[in-house]
C-alpha cells in the first residue's frame, strides 16, 4: 500500500477533463489498495482549507488574487443602505487609488509574475507539509493548469535543499502541451517550453495523452524519451455511463428536435462562427440548441445577437453542474461537438457524447484534428467539414438530421469499436506504470 498525492487544478465533480481522468485513476488506485489524497487549488471564496468529498481528503490552496476579486463580486450584490454602500463605492477607490501608487511604474507583466510566484510559493509549501506528514510515495502532478507541475517542482526543490529523507517519485500528467494550446502567441512559446523542460528534466515519469505524442517530436525532448508514457483518455466507459443517469438537466419541449452543447466556447479557435451559421440555417424550425458552459467574450457577444434572432431556438446557460450538464446531455436529440483549430487538443466532452448511444453533430476546420478522427469510426457521427462548401454541407446535415431516428447503436459494437481507449484497459496500464515506479 502507498500514499499517493494527487496535485491538481481541481476535484470532480468539477467537469473538466482532468478531474474525470483523475477521478477514473484514483478509483483504479484505490481498488489496488493505495490511499489517495489530493492538493488542489481553491476555486470558491468559502471552500475550506481541509475537506473529505466521499472518503477522499482533499486540501485545498487558494490564489489570493481570484479570492480577493470574487469577495468585492459578493459584496457588489448585497444590498446596502445608501450611506454604506456610498462608503463601500469610496473605499473602493481609495483602494484602487492605493493600488496604483503602489505598483506606479510597474508594469502588468511584472505584477502578474509576482502574484503567481507568491501563490506557487504557497501552493508549494502545502504541497511540501503534506508530504512530510502524510508520507507520501508518489506525487501526481495534473496540468490544466500547468501550476499545479510548476508548485510540485518547487516543493520537490525544498525537500532535497533541506536533504529530507521523504523524496517521492514524481510522475507529471500532461492533458496538453503546456505552448501549443491554439491562441499562444508564439513570442511566449519557446519561454514556456523552457519551463515545461525543467519541470521534465526533475521527473520520474512525464505521463500525457496519445494524442499530443507528436508534440514532443522535438530534439530537445531526446534526453527525456526514456520518461516518456503515452496514454489515451481514460474515459471510454460505456456499461457504467448507461448506469448514470441524472434527473436535471434543461426541460425538453414537445414536437421540438434539442441539440445540445456542452464544454467551453473559446474566442478565434472553437469554430464558433460555422456554428452559429448552422444555427441560423435552421431559423423558424422546430429545433432548440442549448449551449452549457463558459463561453468566451468575443464568442458570447456572437452567440448573445444569435439568440436575438432566434429567441426561442437559441439557450445559453453558462457554466452549469456536472449532474446538469450530464441530464442535458442524456435528454438530447443531437449532440454537438465544435472542434478546436488545434489539430492536438481533443475535446474529452466526445467521449461523453458517444458514451449516451446518441447521434453527434462534429464542425471541424482542422483536417484531421484528434476528435474528428475518432468521431469519423463513430457511426451516428456526422463530421460537418468547414472546408467544403456550405450550404451543401448544410443540405447534408438537415438530411441526415431527418434520418437520425433510424439509426442505432449497441453497447457491445461501441465497446468493439473503441475497445483499445476503453477505461479498463487505460487504468491497467497506468496502475502497472505506478507500481513499477514504486517497485511494487
Amino acid at each position: 500500500m502507498s500514499n499517493v498525492l494527487v496535485v491538481s487544478g481541481s476535484y470532480f465533480p468539477y467537469a473538466t477533463a482532468n478531474t474525470v481522468c483523475m477521478k477514473k485513476f484514483e478509483d483504479a488506485l484505490k481498488d489496488n489498495g493505495h490511499i489517495v489524497i489530493y492538493c488542489n487549488r481553491k476555486h470558491d471564496l468559502y471552500e475550506p482549507d481541509f475537506h473529505n468529498e466521499q472518503g477522499t481528503n482533499i486540501y485545498t490552496v487558494g490564489k489570493n488574487s481570484d479570492l480577493f476579486f470574487q469577495t468585492i463580486e459578493n459584496l457588489k450584490k448585497i444590498k446596502l443602505p445608501n450611506k454604506m454602500h456610498e462608503s463601500f463605492e469610496l473605499s473602493m477607490k481609495g483602494y484602487r487609488i492605493f493600488q496604483k501608487i503602489k505598483n506606479f511604474g510597474k508594469s502588468k507583466e511584472y505584477l502578474r509574475k509576482q502574484a503567481r510566484e507568491e501563490y506557487l510559493l504557497t501552493y508549494a509549501n502545502k504541497i511540501r507539509e503534506i508530504i512530510l506528514e502524510r508520507k507520501i510515495d508518489l506525487v501526481i502532478s495534473v496540468s490544466m493548469p500547468f501550476d499545479s507541475h510548476c508548485a510540485v517542482f518547487m516543493a520537490m526543490q525544498s525537500l532535497k535543499n533541506s536533504l529530507s529523507q521523504v523524496i517521492p517519485k514524481w510522475i507529471a500528467y500532461c492533458i496538453d502541451a503546456y505552448w501549443s494550446k491554439a491562441g499562444i502567441p508564439q513570442k511566449d512559446i519557446p519561454v514556456m517550453k523552457k519551463e515545461e523542460l525543467e519541470i521534465f528534466n526533475a521527473c520520474d515519469r512525464i505521463l500525457f495523452l496519445d494524442t499530443i505524442e507528436k508534440d514532443y517530436a522535438g530534439k530537445e525532448y531526446d534526453e527525456l524519451r526514456s520518461k516518456f508514457i503515452s496514454l489515451p483518455l481514460p474515459l471510454f466507459d460505456v456499461k457504467a455511463e448507461q448506469q448514470n443517469y441524472s434527473n436535471e438537466g434543461f426541460i425538453r419541449k414537445d414536437d421540438v428536435f434539442e441539440v445540445v452543447y456542452t464544454g467551453t466556447v473559446y474566442d478565434d479557435f472553437s469554430n464558433a462562427d460555422a456554428c452559429i451559421g448552422v444555427a441560423e440555417s435552421f431559423a423558424g424550425e422546430k429545433i432548440r440548441f442549448h449551449f452549457l458552459g463558459k463561453i468566451y467574450p468575443k464568442s458570447l457577444n456572437l452567440f448573445k445577437e444569435l439568440k436575438y434572432k432566434m429567441p426561442e431556438q437559441i439557450e445559453i446557460y453558462g457554466r452549469q453542474s456536472y449532474p446538469y450538464a450530464k441530464g442535458s446531455m442524456q435528454k438530447a436529440d443531437i449532440l454537438l461537438n465544435l472542434a478546436n483549430d488545434n489539430a492536438n487538443q481533443i475535446p474529452s466532452k466526445i467521449f461523453e457524447y458517444m458514451m449516451t448511444l446518441k447521434p453527434i453533430l462534429n464542425i471541424y476546420r482542422v483536417n484531421n484534428d484528434v476528435g474528428t478522427k475518432f468521431l469519423n469510426k463513430y457511426p451516428l457521427a456526422f463530421n460537418f467539414d468547414c472546408n467544403k462548401g456550405f450550404q451543401r454541407q448544410i443540405g447534408l446535415l438537415k438530411k441526415w438530421i431527418k434520418e437520425t431516428n433510424i439509426h442505432s447503436i449497441s453497447i457491445e459494437e461501441l465497446n468493439d469499436i473503441y475497445h483499445d481507449i476503453t477505461t479498463n484497459v487505460v487504468c491497467d496500464k497506468f496502475i502497472k506504470l505506478v507500481n513499477n515506479l514504486l517497485c511494487l
